[in-house]
């Protein structure tokens, strides 16, 4: 398993020396890790991510909408959706899609050229253009997990029933 550090607006941090005995653990100043397995994307043979699963991240994506919890409170489905993609999908594609992962290579040095501020627009359509139309199931499973345990681990609670967790997994579409 490789571990990918993901700092908002402060780049990407590979091989981490943070463990944790959960798949997802929060380290201060916004700063979580996520373990994450490698695998190929896109191949031909790989199945897409399925009906059934993205009917699951847009439900939680209304969870997390809905929630309570004072700091997150009031952000909508569709800035979670871009702040969950940049935390959680866009690693997954970091480590599995050569090309995405050198566009964040040169987001790295736009950075430390032209400033945060150039950065920061960047970085915003980058996400932005990130879908998970891309991601197989397996990663699509993979990035619904992280969303459950950051959920889980905020204390916002997700729908769900044993159907979702085939869902989750690939199981049924």
């Amino acid at each position: 398993m490789a571990e990918i550090l993901v700092k908002k607006f402060g780049g990407m941090v590979f091989g981490a020396d943070k463990t944790s005995k959960d798949e997802l653990a929060t380290y201060g100043n916004g700063l979580y890790v996520c373990k994450l397995t490698r695998r190929p994307t896109g191949k031909p043979t790989e199945e897409m991510r399925r009906a059934g699963q993205n009917r699951t991240l847009w439900a939680w994506l209304t969870d997390l909408e809905r929630t309570k919890v004072e700091s997150m409170a009031g952000t909508t489905k569709e800035q979670w959706h871009e702040k969950l993609k940049f935390d959680y999908l866009a690693p997954i594609y970091i480590r599995d899609d050569q090309t995405y992962a050198e566009m964040f290579t040169a987001l790295e040095i736009v950075l430390n050229s032209l400033g945060r501020a150039v950065y920061e627009n960047l970085l915003a359509g980058v996400i932005k253009e990130t879908s998970t139309t891309r991601a197989t199931v397996a990663q699509f499973a993979e990035y619904l997990r992280c969303i459950e345990h950051f959920a889980h681990g905020n204390g916002v609670v997700l729908r769900t029933d044993p159907a979702i967790y085939k869902l989750i997994f690939g199981e049924n579409s």
